[in-house]
């Protein structure tokens, strides 16, 4: 393959020390692109430019790789369960045992949801949560490892540079390209495939830790078998099992996020409810209010009616009490001028 046709999914490796390659996508994010090309001046210094060709050419991971990438390092166990579990899948997809699917699903769940949470709590970029979107392609690519092997392979190697995709018909990168996955195992010894406790024998007859995944990797590195009818058989079934827990996977996810987008819209329209409900109380505790205070005010003004019609007849009493005595003081002016009259005509008679 010509080098530039290479997918950044896969780092170009040919050339370049495993150890460096699991130091540089082991670093901090922030910190590849120089230890990088620190690394690629060394070979050029050295003499080895077609390996400092091969390091300078290192994609930057993407944050979501890098996450990825990571947990390989500090979730280990979490994410071989991942592609142990995909491996159980493929079998029981081939073997056709229905309950034993079901089961699986419901396993995959628990285990992806398991690591999720564990890499959001262990994997930070730059110290800080990652955002909503990151998280998505994290855990599509652990859903890839969970339906294709070679996925599986290059998410355990810890050196993504692009976080990984299962559509179906094959892997696609973040942007959808299609990738190509060769991929070295990773040197450090605690990564080395364990087998998990109390499992039987794998499969493919391997007594080696890894079991079906170690005999993939060695399948690949030591050249073709000749093939068979009945390897032929097997390869097809096992694509075709491969294809058929991919579009289960990928349904479940569906079914799953639209359960969860239901739920979500459920309990915005509770709490619009209790909103809109609380807001009833109170207009009813007001109008409740507002009528006990009519009421109230009603009383005040029917007791102040009364006391001004008792003003009111207090005042006409005072009226006509005020018009006799006016009567009586016109009357006595009258006499005391008639007094006066008389006195004068008395006073001219004698």
């Amino acid at each position: 393959m010509n080098p530039d046709d290479r997918s950044d999914d896969a780092p170009a490796e040919r050339g370049v020390p495993a150890s460096l390659l699991d130091h540089l996508y082991g670093l901090p994010l922030d910190e590849f692109v120089a230890a990088r090309d620190a690394a690629a001046r060394d070979a050029r210094v050295s003499g080895d430019r077609p390996g400092a060709r091969q390091i300078a050419a290192l994609p930057k991971p993407t944050v979501a790789a890098w996450m990825v990438d990571q947990a390989v390092r500090t979730v280990p166990h979490a994410v071989d369960a991942v592609a142990d579990l995909g491996d159980d899948l493929r079998d029981a997809t081939a073997r056709g045992g229905r309950q034993r699917i079901v089961a699986l699903d419901r396993e995959r769940r628990r285990v992806l949801d398991a690591l999720m949470e564990g890499v959001a709590d262990t994997v930070r970029p730059g110290g800080r949560p990652a955002s909503e979107a990151t998280l998505r392609a994290v855990r599509d690519t652990f859903v890839a490892a969970l339906a294709d092997p070679d996925a599986a392979a290059a998410v355990q190697a810890g050196r993504l540079a692009r976080g990984l995709e299962h559509v179906g018909l094959g892997l696609v990168d973040e942007s959808g390209q299609p990738v190509e996955l060769p991929v070295a195992p990773r040197e450090s010894a605690d990564h080395a495939a364990k087998p998990r406790e109390g499992s039987a024998k794998p499969r493919d007859g391997s007594t080696k830790p890894g079991g079906a995944r170690a005999g993939r990797g060695a399948a690949r590195s030591g050249g073709p078998a000749p093939a068979t009818a009945a390897d032929e058989t097997r390869t097809a079934r096992k694509a075709a099992a491969e294809r058929a827990v991919a579009e289960h996977a990928e349904a479940l996810d569906r079914a799953e996020e639209a359960l969860d987008a239901a739920r979500a819209t459920h309990d915005e329209q509770k709490a619009a409810l209790r909103t809109a409900t609380d807001a009833l109380d109170q207009a009813d505790r007001a109008v409740a209010d507002l009528e006990a205070e009519i009421v109230r005010r009603r009383a005040e003004r029917d007791a102040r009616a009364a006391a001004a019609d008792d003003a009111r007849q207090a005042a006409g009493a005072a009226a006509a009490e005020v018009a006799r005595h006016e009567d009586e003081v016109a009357a006595a002016e009258d006499a005391a001028a008639g007094a006066r009259r008389s006195l004068r005509a008395a006073r001219r008679g004698s």
